[in-house]
């Protein structure tokens, strides 16, 4: 990834690597793999960061509390919000980089005074955080595709987005169930209306974004995940050999210090255990939606033949 910035912003910023897609897609396992390597850093859903660590002090998955761990204890110092700063700023970055902000960006309905101050702070936390982590490469789960195109064009030549994708089955079995209580699960009808709009609004982000974005899915990450990170390391420039060495050696991941994110960051380490991708559906409404998500899926181009070919394969790797 270039490693040179845009002369208004200056040499203080990271490459960040943003993950774009629906929520139960496996964005935390992608982004804990992608962070394991020398130099980088997942940051987690850095959207939520005002809410969740600044305003909540939620638990690090280091152990400690926001306000406590060795990395965002410094973060929030630098940074120098007071809590009403926070909300008013977490509110106005929700209406610009969320679903709805998505659609103000590509009608260019945003607010210049609001862009301006969204993208500042976006830029003080990554200097921040990159300060704090020692970090050249941040990652980002965030998932919204609004935040993908606010980062992308405030941040020229740095910023590489990875659209992730999981096969209907897959994504509609992972709501099915509960996270932790974290995330509750979802009827199948609502699944579709919300998977369905999520990826129409990336679809249209990774067109507008063009080399910058690459489609991973998830299903093909689990059957050959270091051919996959290979993909991801050739596009993005990017040194993931620590990625590949793990995989390689069956070794455990990091999971580093992350706030925002599922349940799967409060494990501390993971290892690699082999499951396969493919979500086992019971009832016919969750059939039937998995059928019509399927014809949606192709519609925009991520047609499932990859995925039907990964699932077929011997169990995959994956994060637990």
């Amino acid at each position: 990834m270039d490693s040179k910035c845009d002369s208004t912003f200056g040499n203080g910023l990271p490459n960040v690597i943003y993950i774009m897609g629906t929520g139960r897609s496996g964005s935390t396992v992608l982004e804990i793999m992608l962070a394991n390597n020398r130099g980088a850093f997942g940051a987690g859903e850095a959207f939520n960061l005002l809410m969740d660590g600044f305003i909540h002090d939620k638990e690090c998955s280091c152990g400690y509390a926001f306000s406590e761990c060795d990395v965002w204890s410094k973060v929030k110092a630098n940074v120098g919000l007071s809590e009403s700063e926070c909300r008013r700023l977490a509110e106005k970055s929700g209406k610009l980089e969320q679903h709805k902000g998505f659609w103000r960006q590509i009608f260019g309905r945003l607010r210049k005074k609001d862009k301006v101050e969204c993208v500042s702070l976006n830029l003080a936390l990554l200097r921040h955080i990159k300060r704090a982590a020692n970090a050249e490469v941040v990652i980002d789960s965030s998932k919204y595709a609004g935040r993908a195109l606010l980062l992308t064009r405030a941040m020229p030549g740095k910023v590489r987005v990875i659209w992730l994708t999981r096969s209907p089955r897959g994504i509609l079995a992972s709501y099915a169930k509960r996270d932790g209580g974290e995330q509750p699960s979802m009827p199948p009808i609502w699944v579709l209306a919300y998977v369905a709009f999520v990826t129409l609004c990336a679809a249209i982000a990774r067109k507008k974004l063009g080399d910058q974005c690459i489609h991973v899915r998830y299903e093909d990450l689990l059957a050959d995940p270091v051919g996959q990170i290979d993909r991801i390391e050739k596009w993005s420039e990017c040194d993931l050999s620590g990625t590949r060495e793990r995989l390689v050696e069956d070794d455990v991941f990091e999971v580093g210090h992350v706030v925002t994110s599922n349940q799967l960051r409060k494990q501390g380490k993971i290892t690699l255990k082999r499951q396969s991708g493919r979500g086992d559906l019971t009832s016919l409404s969750s059939r039937v939606a998995a059928c019509v998500l399927g014809l949606w899926y192709r519609l925009l181009g991520v047609g499932s033949s990859s995925i039907r070919a990964s699932q077929s394969q011997a169990h995959g790797n994956v994060l637990k």
